[in-house]
């Protein structure tokens, strides 16, 4: 089974996507800081990490620029509320291999 790891600090969207997702039969984890993340990003087997930009500890853009530089090479999809233009190119050149806008459609993001 693969693993679908989600960075959200919305509990309720949290809630939402870890549904949508173990229905079609990914197990996910929920990390509501990015800080509980590191610690245990180690210690798992990641396939995707579903990124928001906006945490209490640290941004998202942040995080990812920090595994980038670590050499982690894990897909990442930004699934975040900042939609500027700028935001959209900023995620993808900090190394997301993708970029969602909330709210998502289900079928848009499975």
């Amino acid at each position: 089974m693969t693993t679908r790891q989600n960075l959200e600090d919305d509990a309720d969207q949290a809630a939402l996507f870890r549904l949508w997702l173990e229905s079609h039969g990914y197990a996910t984890r929920h990390y509501p800081q990015a800080a509980e993340f590191r610690r245990k990003l180690g210690a798992e087997s990641v396939d995707l990490l579903l990124l928001d930009w906006n945490l209490p500890d640290e941004s998202g853009i942040e995080l990812l620029r920090t595994l980038r530089e670590s050499g982690a090479r894990l897909p990442v999809l930004f699934l975040t509320a900042r939609n500027d233009e700028e935001d959209i190119i900023a995620g993808l050149r900090a190394g997301a291999d993708d970029y969602l806008t909330k709210p998502p459609k289900q079928g848009e993001l499975l």
